[in-house]
């Protein structure tokens, strides 16, 4: 009779044991049909999501600066009168010397330059790598981010550009008595020059300007994209089974396949979607942390 249990028991065992591989698991048991070793997994390169965050920031459209103005100088004129022959005595005697007249006053000629507004030059990258799944394959594309509002700088205030203009000059022939004479007296030669003055000097004024800005929003890259290594499924050959479990996800997810039990390009551009979607990562192969997430009751390495 203890024989007979032992072997009864024996008996169950391996029945168990049969039911488990051909699959017929109860509900709410381990997946055994599935069995997934360590060596069905292998490291592949995924690409990162890249992330751009929408910030938002005062523009500069019209920075503060200095507007500098000039007011001429004011001229007027004066008559000057210049002895050219001294009061002398018939018979005098005379040397000649050249005489130095002003006819203009010295003053400055002012004018004022514009300040120097350029726009701010961009550093921030704008052109953003997105990594995609299609046809089964990834790839990557370049997409160019809206440019950012123009934003101004003072890149030199306003100046003034100051000339001096001397004295204008005339040379004049003038005489010198050497030997005054005994005669009668003789009057002096004099001739009326006009000299151009300088009433009023030039004047700088300062005007401020107030800064002009604008509140906009932009885009920014806050990360690009970037490869890294994972683990997933090496090959999903032969994995008729996992593929079936995982199309069953999908439609559950209500993404539209052809449920064809086979790893064809438009099951893993679905795969890649949804993954990416739930993992932030970019890969045609079926991802060790997608089967975490999709099918939690699988048996899966630890690391």
């Amino acid at each position: 009779m203890r024989l007979a249990g032992i072997l009864a028991a024996l008996a169950l065992i391996c029945v168990a044991a049969f039911q488990s591989v051909i699959g017929s698991a109860p509900d709410g048991e381990a997946d055994t049909r599935i069995v997934l070793a360590d060596s069905d997994f292998c490291t592949v390169e995924a690409a990162t999501l890249p992330v751009v965050v929408t910030e938002t920031r005062d523009f500069v459209i019209v920075p503060a600066h200095k507007e500098l103005s000039v007011t001429p100088a004011r001229f007027g004129t004066r008559t000057e009168t210049v002895t050219i022959v001294p009061e002398h005595h018939e018979g005098a005697t005379f040397f000649a010397e050249p005489k130095r007249v002003i006819v203009s006053e010295p003053t400055r000629r002012l004018r004022a330059i514009e300040p120097v507004i350029e726009i701010d030059p961009v550093f921030d990258a704008r052109d953003v790598i997105r990594p995609r799944v299609e046809g089964g394959e990834l790839i990557e594309t370049t997409e160019s981010l809206p440019p950012l509002p123009e934003s101004y700088s003072v890149l030199s205030d306003g100046s003034i550009q100051a000339v001096r203009i001397n004295a204008g000059l005339k040379m004049l022939d003038t005489r010198i008595i050497d030997t005054d004479g005994e005669g009668a007296l003789v009057p002096a030669e004099t001739i009326e020059i006009e000299v151009r003055t300088v009433e009023t000097k030039p004047a700088v004024e300062t005007h401020e300007v107030a800064a002009v800005t604008e509140t906009a929003e932009f885009q920014k890259i806050e990360t690009q994209s970037s490869r890294v290594d994972v683990a997933a499924v090496c090959s999903m050959a032969g994995k008729a089974a996992l593929i079936g479990r995982v199309e069953e996800v999908l439609t559950a997810k209500g993404i539209e396949i052809d449920a064809s039990g086979e790893w064809s390009a438009s099951t893993i551009d679905a795969v890649a979607a949804a993954q990416t979607a739930e993992t932030g990562l970019v890969s045609p192969h079926l991802l060790l942390e997608t089967l975490r997430l999709w099918l939690p009751d699988l048996a899966l390495p630890a690391s």
